[in-house]
């Protein structure tokens, strides 16, 4: 939903004095100060063309409408990603339909209020943000002041690894990199002003946040130069889990007052506890590079990180550091294209694509226990946080295996722990807790996809065990009403029911009962392939029934997958392109939660999500062309959506049914705009790179459809060159016509005429050449 809000342009920064300009709305107690424009390090090297792939990265791109991307400074799956704030989304905010930015910045939002460590990119929920570092000059800190630490702000600069910005109030030139685990700042200020900057300890973009009088943070000054403290984040769209995140934080230049605030400041105070936030204090004109560690398992860790990522490096050795890991994990895919444009949309694309899942050890292998307790350590790998595998099992997790490989071992080796550990798979995990958000059993496609391309898992007869389990077990808060599934072969709709006038949602346990029927369907599925190559035949026997009992749900009549009643009749009133009245209950007033018997989609948008199981599909709709009918109608009907994940493999379909390439290139070429260069460039939440990945695989000319399967239906490239850079020295090319609008439809591999439409995931690694032609 677009925001009804001034929209302002980025200024190059250039040599010399200026006054800054002022894009926004000033504050009441604003002043305009001169600042002095200097270039960075990291900006004088990013125009210096040394640099092939990162500086192609935009990463305002997302920034606006529901993208909700940040801007700010991180490394590839960094645990600190230092980031602008200036907006701070209420529950409320989401029920009424309000403009959001769940990832506390909005492109064009008037001011800035500090510069948060922690973020999530992407996510339809606030989450972490926290701490808060505030840069102000003036006579005091501005705490009682509501809008006290807030600023205008212009000369937005942003690279991949590097950050900054003016804050024309105080007069202060802000930049933020970050290492893996420590967001790094550097702040000029100017001359005749006193410099303050205080670390808001307790404000974050969480649900139990400052607004909650019983939350609680701690602040602590160990020395002149070093502070550290505790805040509570969490209760990510309402799960209720919460985690208690460490920070530490150090400064080369000593200040010439320290101390705390809660009500008030207090100079020289130490410690606080409650609603608070601690401050240095530096003489006039001086530049400041502050060092902030992150740790979800204590203070000392936090310290450690700074130690041994940090060591004795500057903000500039930093920021040319993040700039190059970009650059290296950028160009495992080169792009060969004259139309930068194209290009830097790509780039943005892969880069949001490799910020999460994000890194949650320490540096000493430390990470949160997964029993919901305690501390756990492991340095035989990197263990991982923030999986949305509702979303990315579908193209972040099969481009990490493609690309990535040995970032996607850890992911893998991560989620079979957190299951061996709490006996059942995970579904949405954020600071190491499950908040069992979303549908279906996603885990078990993304590890039973990482079993058939051959990762390591630790132990996988016990996985298999927990998994089985599982998805085989009676009613569970994990798998709810899933003997009705078993026993029925679907998930009967409950609708909801009037109440003294309001309408009640009557199912307090399953959302959407088709869309978490197709999720079961696809997981048990999965499961099945990875049963049957360890040998269990048996179980995947069983695996195979219960995933086939979707067809129960087509509606003939409709071409519809449909919800059914417990009595086998199907919902009356049915309409197809309904997108809201699922939960009526939970004030459903902008639809996103979907139609009833859908998970924040409609009956067009399921219609086709059985990737496991196309042929059944055909043979339902009576044959192949009828099949392929029905897809014309749902894209020229206007039906298909990139806003969010069930349909976004529709596209690919023609390929998967009978090789007909040409008729998904129409469609790709048709949906694939959707994507561009601009702040409103991703069509929806980019949910944790889901929708990112899409794009990056559908610039590629290939996509993993039905993940576990192995196949990659063909598409449409839109560059003439692509190189993939595979392990073992191994390349893989795909060859197109970018200045074609119109499908090539004919497809070689290897110099070899192929017919099918799809490429197997063994023929991607083993390296080769795909040519697409008219």
């Amino acid at each position: 939903m677009q925001k009804n809000i001034l929209k302002f342009g980025f200024i190059a920064l250039v040599g010399g004095s200026i006054t800054a300009c002022l894009d926004s709305p000033l504050l009441d107690h604003d002043r305009t100060i001169a600042i002095e424009a200097t270039t960075s390090a990291a900006e004088e090297y990013a125009a210096s063309g040394q640099i092939q792939y990162a500086n192609h990265v935009n990463p305002f791109i997302g920034t606006a409408d529901e993208g909700n991307t940040y801007p700010g400074a991180v490394v590839p799956w960094g645990m600190a990603s230092p980031s602008p704030q200036n907006q701070y989304t209420k529950d409320l905010d989401l029920l009424i339909g309000a403009p959001s930015a769940a990832s506390g910045y909005y492109h064009g939002e008037s001011r800035i209020e500090g510069f948060g460590q922690t973020h999530i990119s992407g996510a339809g929920c606030p989450a972490l943000g926290a701490p808060n570092v505030v840069p102000v000059t003036g006579k005091k800190m501005y705490v009682l002041e509501p809008d006290g630490f807030q600023s205008s702000y212009s000369h937005e600069q942003s690279l991949a690894g590097y950050y900054s910005v003016h804050l024309d109030r105080f007069g202060i030139k802000a930049e933020l990199t970050a290492t893996q685990r420590v967001g790094v700042h550097r702040f000029k200020f100017p001359e005749n002003e006193k410099a303050w900057i205080g670390v808001d300890a307790i404000r974050s973009l969480s649900w139990s946040s400052h607004s909650d009088r019983k939350a609680v943070a701690t602040v602590r000054h160990t020395s002149d130069t070093e502070m550290e403290g505790t805040v509570l984040v969490g209760n990510f769209c309402k799960s209720g889990n919460t985690r208690k995140l460490y920070w530490a934080a150090k400064t080369t230049t000593v200040p010439q007052e320290h101390g705390t605030w809660g009500w008030w400041t207090e100079p020289g105070k130490d410690y606080a506890e409650g609603d608070v936030g601690a401050y240095w204090r530096f003489a006039p004109g001086q530049t400041v590079e502050m060092f902030v560690g992150i740790s979800y398992t204590s203070v000392e860790n936090a310290r450690n990180n700074i130690a041994v990522e940090v060591a004795n490096r500057n903000f500039d050795e930093i920021s040319l550091a993040a700039i190059n890991t970009w650059e290296e994990m950028l160009g495992r895919i080169a792009v060969a294209d004259d139309n930068a444009d194209k290009k830097t949309t790509f780039y943005s694309a892969l880069y949001h694509s490799l910020l999460n899942p994000a890194v949650i050890a320490d540096v000493n292998g430390d990470h949160p226990g997964d029993s919901f307790s305690g501390t756990d350590s492991d340095t035989t790998y990197v263990r991982y946080d923030a999986f949305g595998l509702w979303d990315t099992y579908r193209g972040v997790h099969p481009l990490l295996s493609l690309v990535y490989p040995e970032v996607q071992q850890d992911m893998l080796i991560t989620l079979e722990n957190f299951a061996l550990m709490n006996g059942k798979s995970p579904k949405w995990v954020l600071s190491a807790r499950e908040n069992n958000i979303m549908v279906g059993d996603p885990a078990l496609i993304v590890l039973a996809d990482g079993y058939n391309k051959g990762f390591r898992l630790a132990e996988p007869e016990n996985l298999f065990n927990i998994l089985y389990a599982g998805a085989t077990a009676g009613d569970n808060d994990h798998r709810p009403r899933n003997n009705e599934y078993i026993n029925e072969g679907y998930i009967p709709h409950k609708p909801a029911k009037s109440v003294l006038g309001e309408l009640i949602n009557d199912d307090d346990k399953v959302w959407g009962a088709v869309s978490s029927t197709l999720e079961n369907s696809l997981a048990d599925w999965s499961l099945a392939q990875m049963a049957d190559g360890m040998g269990h035949t048996a179980e995947r026997d069983v695996l195979l029934q219960n995933a086939s009992g979707w067809v129960k749900l087509y509606d003939d009549s409709t071409k519809m997958l449909r919800p059914r009643l417990n009595n086998g009749d199907w919902v009356s009133d049915f309409d197809p392109t309904a997108m809201k009245g699922e939960k009526p209950a939970e004030g459903d007033l902008v639809g996103f939660s979907g139609g009833p018997g859908y998970v924040e989609g409609n009956a067009w948008q399921y219609s086709t999500m059985v990737p496991h199981a196309l042929g059944e599909l055909a043979t339902l709709h009576g044959g192949t062309d009828n099949l392929k009918q029905h897809l014309d109608n749902f894209f020229d009907g206007g039906h298909f959506t990139l806003w969010n994940e069930p349909d976004i493999a529709a596209p690919y379909i023609y390929s998967l049914l009978d090789g007909s390439v040409g008729d998904t290139q129409a469609r790709i070429i048709q949906e694939r705009d959707a994507f561009n260069n601009t702040p409103h460039g991703i069509p929806g939440n980019d949910d944790t790179g889901a929708l990112s990945a899409w794009y990056v695989f559908s610039a590629m000319g290939i996509y993993p459809a039905n993940p576990v399967s192995g196949e990659y239906a063909l598409g449409m490239p839109l560059f003439d060159k692509v190189t993939i850079s595979l392990k073992d020295g191994k390349q893989f090319t795909i060859n197109g016509q970018s200045n074609s609008q119109t499908p090539s439809p004919v497809v070689s591999l290897n110099g070899n005429s192929h017919t099918q439409g799809s490429v197997s995931y063994q023929q991607l690694i083993e390296g080769g050449e795909l040519s697409f032609s008219k």
